[in-house]
């Protein structure tokens, strides 16, 4: 994500190519397979090339159209590309195929906050804070929705919540300057 050292970004760009070479040692039709083109839109993404990601992804779900995994991959590399908006439907896909994943909600109430829908993003934030209250980006959004909306004392304190599960040191400092010290 750009967020590491110049040491980790290699080593992560490491574990990519070998991760690539293992993919292109698979037989043709593993390749091929929904599986197969979902790790290639991983690997894609992981790279920051979002439109060949969703490309991979694309070629995955016309392969097998319920995995969740799938559609949550795509709906990323949408925002990525900037179009929340598209992404909020392409995560409803995801949802249909897997309702128990805060990680889909947590991306949805994301979504949501990129096309300023707040309003929209706090049950989509609330859901993944049911789903699983150890998930970082179901609080974090919850918060950042519910201090646009200038529900102070709430959206403070799930922002809070968020920021101690929150394992990315950098990234909480980012959003301690954005939202809680600006």
């Amino acid at each position: 994500d750009g967020d590491g050292d110049a040491c980790d970004v290699d080593s992560d760009n490491d574990e990519v190519d070998e991760a690539r070479a293992a993919l292109r040692a698979w037989p043709r039709a593993w390749r091929q397979s929904a599986p197969g083109q979902y790790l290639d839109g991983e690997l894609l993404a992981a790279g920051d090339r979002w439109k060949q990601a969703l490309g991979a992804y694309n070629r995955a779900r016309k392969k097998d159209a319920t995995i969740a995994a799938v559609e949550l991959g795509r709906a990323i590399a949408v925002i990525e590309m900037g179009n929340p908006r598209r992404a909020i439907g392409v995560l409803k896909a995801a949802e249909r195929a897997d309702s128990k994943d805060a990680e889909i909600a947590g991306y949805q109430a994301y979504a949501y906050l990129r096309a300023e829908l707040g309003d929209l993003a706090v049950p989509a934030a609330q859901r993944g804070v049911a789903l699983d209250r150890y998930y970082a980006d179901a609080y974090l959004p919850l918060g950042i929705a519910l201090l646009g909306l200038e529900q102070r004392a709430p959206g403070v304190k799930a922002l809070r919540r968020g920021l101690i599960l929150l394992e990315d040191a950098e990234r909480a400092n980012r959003l301690i300057a954005t939202y809680l010290n600006p």
